[in-house]
């Protein structure tokens, strides 16, 4: 067992470490409180239903088993609220191992313990799904070290190691992919005028997929956007007003001289622009898109511009783009670049500085020549 000193009185909020001899019990309570501090700390912006979301928050805490605490994690991710399912089944599993290795108390919990678990339960799963596992285990652990007691002055630590990650060998996240500020993206900005959608919907489809390359919003914001946040300010540049991660409002402006054209005409031929409620980007009966639709135009404009298919073309290209295109500028440090980009870690940011290092000679000479190139200033 390992005591670490705690020199002040217990806050309310604290437990003891065993709150019940019952081992699985015990784990259970532990993973309620975490889940529920969780459903505080995760962005709601998703759900559907306000009322339901909090009627199945309020009731978590009085659930008693694994499948009655199961049911509710996939009646609130049904809501919208997703987050919780990966913290639920990561701990979920780690449960069942600890059962089926028979330990006897939450406390035996310790680094050779975590690296057995991801050796046998995950060992033929990727590195970021073993990367994730890892992070998820570990905050509720971190949770428990917080807010447990032993005795008057001691509280359980599980002591986890920091070179976990290197024990595993877990191989390094693989390369973002992103359109080539210099070889390809002058032939994609070309192409968005080309394909040939819908004629209803073709100044919708173009519009969306600017915003989401010269702004870097993530998908699901562009998508979430209704008539009330989106305006033209004094110099016809259009304003976004998103709310991000962690219900975090920001504003974003794309210069009149990239989207105007797109914009008066999809404004006026909604149907649903009248009401500020609707969405902004909007299906014929006034439904939101999906990321899936968002991501089928990407690739109808990849096909257009002849651009080979790329490692991943998910819906983060554009973001991925557009990060990469900024940093290989020059013109913004780390923090301006994490400021815009709304990350929570600077080295999710320093990704996009490194990329843009490797091709930032090869493509300076051409920066000038990039349509878009003179809207760089208008971004921060």
């Amino acid at each position: 067992m390992s005591r670490k000193k705690i020199e002040f009185i217990f806050a309310d909020g604290t437990h003891p470490i065993v709150k019940y001899k019952d081992f699985e019990k015990n784990y259970i309570f532990w993973l309620k409180e975490f889940l529920y501090t969780k459903t505080n700390h995760l962005s709601d912006i998703k759900v559907i239903n306000k009322e339901q979301f909090k009627f199945e928050k309020n009731k978590l805490l009085s659930l008693n088993t694994i499948d009655e605490i199961k049911e509710l994690v996939n009646n609130l991710s049904k809501n919208g609220f997703k987050g919780l399912k990966q913290y639920f089944n990561t701990n979920l599993k780690l449960l069942n191992f600890l059962k089926k290795h028979k330990f006897k108390s939450i406390e035996q919990i310790n680094t050779s313990a975590i690296v057995e678990f991801m050796k046998e339960e995950l060992d033929e799963l990727s590195g970021p799904t073993k990367r994730n596992t890892l992070v998820g285990i570990k905050n509720f652990l971190a949770f428990i070290e917080d807010n447990n007691y032993i005795d008057g002055s001691n509280s359980h630590s599980f002591n986890i190691s920091k070179n976990v990650f290197k024990t595993l060998k877990i191989p390094r996240k693989p390369k973002i992919a992103f359109i080539h500020p210099k070889d390809e993206l002058p032939q994609f900005i070309e192409a968005i005028e080309r394909v040939n959608w819908i004629e209803t919907d073709k100044a919708r489809n173009r519009l969306l997929i600017k915003v989401l390359l010269f702004t870097g919003i993530r998908v699901d914001e562009a998508l979430s956007l209704k008539n009330k946040n989106v305006h033209l300010d004094i110099k016809n540049n259009l304003v976004l007003n998103i709310v991000g991660k962690g219900n975090k409002p920001r504003s974003v402006l794309v210069s009149n001289k990239l989207i105007l054209n797109d914009y008066m005409q999809w404004t006026n031929s909604n149907k649903f622009a009248s009401s500020e409620e609707d969405y902004f980007f909007n299906t014929i009966s006034g439904k939101k898109l999906t990321d899936y639709f968002s991501g089928r135009l990407v690739k109808s404009v990849l096909q257009e511009a002849n651009i080979s298919k790329k490692e991943k073309n998910s819906n983060h290209l554009l973001r991925h783009t557009c990060f990469t295109m900024l940093a290989s500028s020059k013109k913004y440090d780390a923090m301006q670049l994490k400021k815009f980009a709304d990350h929570e870690n600077i080295a999710t940011t320093e990704i996009y500085i490194h990329l843009g290092d490797e091709i930032v000679k090869e493509m300076s000479e051409n920066m000038v020549n990039i349509d878009f190139a003179f809207c760089l200033d208008r971004f921060i």
